[in-house]
């Protein structure tokens, strides 16, 4: 007796099943009775300025059915939910549509309260959650300074003109060269600032290196103990070189008895720009705290010039003629050459870094949970 084959499975037995993708379930019309929060970090504290995901479980009534929603998927790359429907907010920092935290920066906006974010389910518990700073990334994060301005990006080159109608058996780079691109733009000089460093204590920790920087550069940097503090006063990187142009293009017909050789070259590609200069390193001030001798190695002054721009890439060879266009013995065609790649720019000059130490205590007075010892 003969069975029936589903067609669903006949067509998986052809093909491989993939499973399709679903809509995320609509947590306005679930009714979420459980919020499981947390960060996808085993420190379970958050770094100023180093973004962080996020870990989000739901037990959920959904048409009827109690179930345990994940944020993702496992074996597709999709939401179950969605999560912008839990009006996440925070103070601190701010939630990307991917539901991953990006904090601020600035130490200020977090020594005191750590991180707080709310949580608000459209049918469900609203709370907030709160977790500590802490500062082991902050060093790597670019410390107490910035670099100079990045070089202008060098523009484009130009296509040359089509030059058609050149002469069967005339010069084969009669066709016009490809222009040359522009040179990348220097970078900028890195900044002038002086930074104070001392010992400080917060609500969360009870030893802190502390910086405080002014002049050009204007922050407060906290670094976890054992952790070096780099003070960074780079030079901008200088700007890359433009592409050349492309070569012109040459359309040559053949004319002619027997054995003439016929020529259709294109011409040869424009020169990619040269990379801008790097900028010269800027200039630091540095007071350590004349209290404490062990502050001179855990600081480092970065004034390193700036890098060069990279040269720019060649221009491509212009287009030669068609082998259609020739009608007698010895066609030829030929696209030209490429054009030469730009010079990478030169390293800017070495800034200058001073240390001394100084009484710094009056720098610290009045920020708030930021006490100095």
């Amino acid at each position: 007796m003969d069975r029936a084959v589903p067609l669903a499975l006949i067509a998986c037995a052809l093909v491989a099943c993939v499973p399709t993708r679903t809509a995320p379930i609509d947590l306005y019309r679930a009714d979420t009775k459980v919020i499981r929060f947390a960060l996808k970090n085993p420190r379970s504290t958050i770094c100023p300025g180093e973004p962080v995901a996020m870990d989000v479980e739901l037990d959920a009534v959904v048409d009827g059915d109690i179930l345990h929603l994940k944020q993702h998927r496992f074996d597709l790359d999709d939401y179950i939910f969605e999560p912008r429907q839990l009006h996440l907010s925070s103070p601190q920092g701010f939630f990307a549509e991917n539901g991953a935290f990006y904090p601020n920066p600035d130490v200020t906006a977090s020594v005191q309260t750590g991180f707080t974010f709310f949580v608000r389910a459209p049918h469900g518990p609203a709370f907030s959650v709160r977790f500590p700073p802490s500062y082991e990334c902050t060093a790597l994060l670019g410390g107490a300074g910035r670099f100079g301005v990045p070089g202008a990006d060098g523009d484009d080159a130009i296509t040359s003109e089509t030059n058609d109608d050149v002469v069967a058996g005339d010069d084969p780079h009669a066709a016009a060269k490809g222009h040359a691109a522009q040179h990348g733009g220097p970078g900028g000089d890195g900044p002038r600032f002086e930074v104070f460093v001392t010992w400080v204590r917060t609500p969360d920790y009870t030893k802190l290196l502390a910086a405080r920087s002014l002049g050009d550069v204007q922050t407060i940097t906290l670094v976890a103990p054992g952790t070096p503090l780099v003070i960074r006063a780079r030079g901008g990187q200088g700007g890359p070189g433009g592409r050349g142009g492309e070569g012109g293009s040459s359309v040559a017909i053949g004319r002619g008895g027997k054995g003439r050789t016929v020529y259709g070259a294109g011409g040869r590609g424009g020169t990619g720009g040269a990379g801008g200069s790097g900028g010269t390193g800027g200039e630091i001030e540095v007071y350590l705290d004349e209290r404490f001798d062990d502050l001179e190695r855990l600081v480092v002054a970065d004034v390193e010039g700036g890098a060069g721009g990279p040269g720019g890439q060649p221009g491509r060879g212009g287009d030669g003629g068609r082998a259609a266009d020739f009608r007698s013995g010895g066609e030829g065609s030929f696209r030209g050459a490429p054009g030469a790649s730009g010079a990478d720019g030169p390293r800017g000059k070495a800034g200058l870094a001073r240390l001394a130490r100084a009484d710094v205590r009056a720098r610290f007075e009045g920020l708030g949970a930021v006490v100095p010892y």
